[in-house]
């Protein structure tokens, strides 16, 4: 089961906020079967949107002229910490797509250890899943 009201499933319109993330987590990992989160669900990063056309690298961006956007809102790098402009993704500044501000918060070094973080519930809902032999653990 995939928790598609997450803001990184390419798609148009707002955020479903950290609340709403949270409780679709949780009603994903309660269910029996596989279950995945992607890239930066973990973190309660959003899609990115505001990502300028000549930097967009998707085919159904560039193959439509941009009429559609396509994934490359989702395929922004993860930020690791706030070492670098690349927010610890890689040894240089830059990455191939922008990582926007907002993000600076919400790096794995930044939400490691606290308790009330996303990382925090994502770890430890998955370690609960991991427990309970009704959900395959």
């Amino acid at each position: 089961m995939r928790v598609d009201a997450h803001a990184r499933a390419a798609r148009r319109g707002g955020t479903p906020g950290a609340l709403t993330l949270s409780f679709g987590w949780l009603a994903m990992l309660a269910l029996p079967g596989t279950a995945y989160m992607c890239q930066g669900q973990e973190l309660g990063l959003d899609e990115v949107f505001a990502i300028p056309a000549g930097m967009r690298q998707d085919p159904a961006f560039i193959t439509t002229k941009g009429e559609r956007v396509g994934r490359d809102g989702c395929r922004v790098p993860m930020p690791w910490n706030n070492d670098s402009e690349s927010l610890g993704f890689n040894s240089g500044d830059k990455t191939w797509l922008p990582q926007p501000d907002s993000w600076k918060k919400l790096t794995v070094a930044a939400q490691d250890g606290d308790s009330a973080s996303m990382l925090a519930l994502a770890r430890e809902a998955l370690k609960l899943r991991k427990t309970l032999s009704a959900l395959g653990g």
